[in-house]
């Protein structure tokens, strides 16, 4: 039916309260709510009972204000306390709702659209006890001269639905309500200016109190009516329900008389007032408590859930459904999106009993949050909240106390994105030199009425005056975020930092966490967060565990810097020229695996160039947030016939005919690349930006080569061909002596004579490097032919590849054992030239022989015979196979 609000012209225009009559005591809670409306603009007052900082007769007590401050930011006053609501900037010309809400023993909360922005300690405030309030500018006795008033800081803007409580209203309550009319008979309701009545309901302005039997009518002075009213609309009548009640002592039990049918799935407000204590001292303030009356017996057991999974990772969990009844009960479980599997999906359940619910999570399902509803479906559709967040990696913050022999103690407020955080899947973590030292999650606190965290900060000795580093995971963004206190805090052994009523500031906003896993030895990193601190290297990697001898270096430029134990820093000609980029890629030496976590704002990837010199290799970092093709990721980049792009461990030509091949199928964050451009023509390229929804798998190849022993890599383009054929499980490996220094699956090759491989070696510089083929765990055949290695070199081309042939040899017999290892029995196949008997046995490791000599026959060329193995103890066996003067020997593993 359309609404009224207040229009203040920004110039002495105000609206005057008389709030003699208002029912709020200096012991009683409270409730300040309105509706407020503006463009940007300073020092400028919405609601005001005085000043409230101090500057005014009588020190502001039982006096405050909410107004804007010189930066055009909400803040609140009394009793000479200051409290900056928030750090965002509201005065965008759209209506927003401001909520006050004071527990007189615990905690003042301040809530902006229904959502908590801040908290302080009530105890610290008094009661607002003015006689007149205003709206749209501040008014206040002068501090010297006693009943002399001024007036200051108008506000140009609209406001409405005033609504003013002599109980703390519950952030449930105030969400439920701000955007609905009241009906004014509301308990602890204490004044209600709505700024509209309805006549043959059409809105009249009006500007009376419009709770029950209230006679007091604001007064306007400059302030004129506006239809631009606040979303705002008129709701259904609350109804008065029937009910029954007992009292015990401090206790007191309600119970609804209503039919079931009346109540099932309502929301229900239950207050009480004007109770006495033995000595008939009246309860200052109403309370109240709000409910959802839910009697279905056949529910899930948690009604939200919010999960985090590694991308790239198999992923199921369960949820349990719950019969509470009697009888019987059907299920069935529906909402499931494609990517999401249910077992069982229906069925039946007993009475009294539970159920689990497996769910399963599809394994390429792409980095992002989910939110999804499942629905238990048998009377009701009963809901499950589901919020998966796919991250690149779940945090795995620990702190052994075994570690350490000394602790401090810090109690907080954590702010995610500047509001208090009430998520308790929210994860505060505290570092020192790197090292996780303690973890923590908001809780809720009733007797506080306070969100606030507790975390307990282990050290040792040598801790002793160490700052304290924290990060904040995100669960509901499955972000990793700095945690910035409002001042340093270093370990000090026993200390306390913070009280549950004035807690520590910890605020998580802007930068984000990069998490490069680090080889023990070379790792070729980029980073794809921006921040100051990578104009010195020292800052940079601030959180790595570093010895001497670890060293970070710009090949192309030839600058690195070296870490010294002894200074405790890094220095070199890295930091002196500049620091590091997010367009380079980096060499880094560690002497322990690690993961080296850098903080810093996110990066667009397409508003960064990315320089390329012709005929040479560039070293460049890789900037987008996901895993893209290599073809997505470098579709900007004007490729040519010949170049090259690689990994530490995989590599891609590109052809002109079908674009970019090769054992490096997509691209990583945190990785570095070096890419190749044949043509001697400089150009440059930009990545595309982070958005995209594409599942990428893991490249699997080289994991079995230890990582990082070598800071380069060259690479091998082949032609395979084998006597024996392919099969899925074969592996083409590289052995630099006896050093496995290339390791790459035929898996997804044509399974022909001539399948084509792509690997990349590190190995020593110089070093002749040897091939065999891998079937099934052994070695069945050597290629002929060696390739020496050269480091950021490739040997073969797409149409010049390098042949590896691997041929049966005619004057040996082929033997092939599976499974190895092995539990009861052990297939023996033994291929040969001739057919004549073989003597087979088995012995440790130490010569014992364990399974004693046995002669068979070979026929057709070829014997199949079973070994019984399961009276051998576990271990590593040799199995001895004799023809003739000759014996071939396998190593077997008994399980």
């Amino acid at each position: 039916p359309g609404g009224k609000a207040v229009n203040f012209s920004g110039s002495n225009s105000q609206l005057e309260i008389n709030t003699q009559q208002l029912a709020i005591s200096v012991s009683s809670d409270y409730t300040i709510e309105f509706w407020f409306k503006g463009n940007a603009q300073t020092n400028a007052c919405l609601f005001s009972a005085g000043r409230g900082d101090g500057e005014e007769y009588n020190n502001s007590k039982n006096n405050l204000a909410v107004w804007f401050n010189a930066t055009g930011l909400l803040s609140f006053a009394n009793n000479g306390k200051i409290v900056q609501i928030s750090p965002t900037n509201y005065l965008d010309n759209t209506w927003h709702h401001f909520a006050l809400s004071v527990s007189r023993s615990s905690t003042a909360n301040f809530y902006v659209d229904g959502v908590l922005t801040n908290q302080t300690d009530a105890r610290a405030l008094t009661a607002p006890l003015a006689t007149s309030m205003y709206l749209g500018l501040r008014s206040y006795m002068d501090k010297n001269a006693f009943g002399t008033y001024k007036t200051d800081m108008p506000f140009a803007g609209l406001m409405d639905e005033l609504r003013i409580w002599n109980t703390n209203r519950s952030e449930n309550s105030i969400k439920k309500n701000l955007n609905t009319k009241l009906q004014g008979t509301e308990t602890g309701l204490a004044a209600y200016y709505p700024f509209e009545n309805y006549v043959v309901g059409e809105p009249a302005f009006t500007l009376k109190n419009q709770t029950v039997n209230a006679k007091e009518t604001a007064m306007a002075t400059l302030a004129t009516e506006t239809a631009d009213y606040a979303p705002v609309i008129i709701g259904s009548v609350p109804e008065n329900l029937g009910f029954e009640f007992v009292s015990n002592k401090d206790k007191i039990s309600i119970k609804l008389t209503e039919q079931n049918s009346a109540i099932e799935r309502t929301s229900v407000t239950v207050a009480v007032k004007d109770i006495q204590d033995k000595n008939q001292n009246v309860l200052a303030s109403p309370i109240s408590w709000d409910m959802y009356i839910d009697r279905n017996q056949l529910k899930w057991e948690d009604s939200e859930l919010v999960l985090n999974k590694a991308v790239n990772t198999d992923f199921e969990f369960t949820a349990t459904i719950v019969n509470s009844s009697a009888l019987t009960q059907k299920f069935e479980i529906t909402g499931m999106p494609a990517w999401m599997q249910v077992e069982p999906a229906f069925g039946t359940l007993k009475p009294l009993s539970s159920a689990e619910i497996t769910i399963s999570v599809e394994k390429g399902l792409n980095i992002g949050s989910y939110d999804e509803m499942l629905y238990l479906k048998a009377e009701y559709n009963e809901p499950l909240a589901l919020r998966l967040n796919v991250l690149s990696e779940i945090p795995d913050w620990t702190a052994d106390a075994g570690k350490y022999t000394g602790s401090m103690n810090i109690v907080a407020s954590l702010f995610v994105d500047d509001l208090i955080s009430t998520d308790k899947n929210d994860k505060l973590a505290v570092f020192i030199n790197g090292e996780c030292t303690g973890v923590a999650q908001p809780a809720f606190f009733p007797e506080l009425n306070k969100q606030l965290v507790f975390l307990k900060v282990l050290g040792n000795e040598t801790m002793q005056n160490s700052k304290l580093t924290f990060k904040v995971f995100d669960a509901s963004s499955g972000k990793i975020l700095s945690g910035k206190p409002t001042s340093p805090i270093y370990f000090s052994n026993n200390s306390l930092q913070g009280m549950p009523s004035v807690p520590i500031e910890i605020k998580a906003k802007d930068e984000v966490y990069q998490i490069i896993p680090l080889n023990l030895g070379w790792t070729w990193v980029s980073f794809n967060v921006a921040s100051t601190d990578f104009s010195t290297v020292q800052n940079a990697l601030y959180g790595m565990v570093a010895k001497s001898g670890d060293v970070i270096k710009n090949e192309e430029l030839g600058y690195f810097d070296a870490y010294s134990e002894f200074s405790r820093k890094w220095i070199g000609t890295l930091t002196a020229n500049g620091g590091l980029n997010n367009t380079s890629m980096y060499l880094l030496k560690s002497a322990v695996a690690q993961k080296l976590s850098a903080a810093g704002s996110v990066i667009d990837p397409s508003s960064k160039t990315i320089a390329v010199k012709g005929a040479k290799w560039n070293y460049i970092s890789y900037l987008p947030s996901r895993n893209i093709t290599v073809k997505e990721a470098l579709a900007g980049y004007a490729a040519s016939m010949g170049d090259v792009l690689k990994s530490q461990d995989a590599f891609a030509v590109y052809d002109q005919t079908i674009g970019w091949i090769g054992d490096l199928k997509y691209m990583e964050p945190g990785k570095g690349y070096m890419l190749y451009r044949a043509l001697n023509l400089n150009t440059q390229f930009m990545y595309p930006n982070n958005l995209g929804t594409k599942s990428m798998v893991q490249n699997t190849n080289n994991f079995r080569v230890e990582p990082g022993k070598y800071a380069e890599t060259m690479n091998l383009i082949a032609s395979v061909e084998s006597d024996y054929g392919f099969t899925e499980s074969d592996w083409v490996l590289g052995y630099s002596g006896n050093e496995l220094v290339s390791a790459t699956q035929l898996n997804g090759y044509d399974k022909q004579h001539n399948a084509r491989l792509f690997t990349s070696i590190a190995a020593p510089t110089g070093s002749e490097i040897r091939f065999v083929l891998e079937r099934n765990g052994e070695i069945i055949s050597n290629a002929s032919g060696l390739v020496r290695f050269k480091a950021n070199t490739i040997a073969g081309s797409l149409k010049l590849p390098v042949i590896l042939s691997f041929k049966a040899a005619s004057d040996k017999i082929a033997i092939h054992c599976f499974p190895n290892p092995v539990e009861n029995e052990l297939k023996i196949s033994i291929s040969m030239k001739n057919n004549e008997p073989v003597e087979i046995s088995v012995t440790d490791l130490l010569g014992k022989t364990v399974v004693k000599p046995y002669i068979l026959q070979v026929t057709d060329y070829k014997l199949e015979t079973t070994l019984q193995s399961a009276g051998l103890q576990s271990g590593i066996y040799l199995l001895k196979v004799k023809v003739g003067n000759e014996t071939y020997v396998k190593k077997i593993t008994k399980l």
